[in-house]
């Protein structure tokens, strides 16, 4: 482990890891969804198997990294808002416009 930590640069996600790694040896925390979650598999390192609560953590950062990319990316997601945005004024001025035109038959 000590090879890989000189490998590895310290980043601020990798440096909070290693703390969390601390708190994990006595309970569980969950993960921050904003957390880089190969930086954070990285600094746990290779895992006893009677860690459970490492173990745990570990699992929700893999569910998390799963989650992630099986979303579309941010500027997907805001095309798409102003593209349903788009949609839903249409299709009111449209219901609108039939509203009028049958009120004058």
């Amino acid at each position: 482990m000590e090879d890989v930590e000189e490998e590895v640069p310290m980043t601020a996600q990798y440096i909070l890891q290693q703390n969390e790694n601390i708190i994990l040896q006595s309970e569980y925390i969950g993960i921050n969804h904003t957390d880089d979650d190969d930086e954070h598999l990285v600094a746990m390192g290779s895992i006893n198997p009677e860690d459970i609560f490492m173990i745990a953590h570990q699992a929700a950062h893999i569910q998390s990294k799963i989650d992630k990319s099986q979303q579309p990316p941010p500027e997907e997601q805001g095309s798409n808002q102003m593209l349903n945005g788009a949609m839903s004024q249409a299709m009111s001025q449209a219901g609108s416009q039939t509203a009028k035109l049958n009120n004058q038959q």
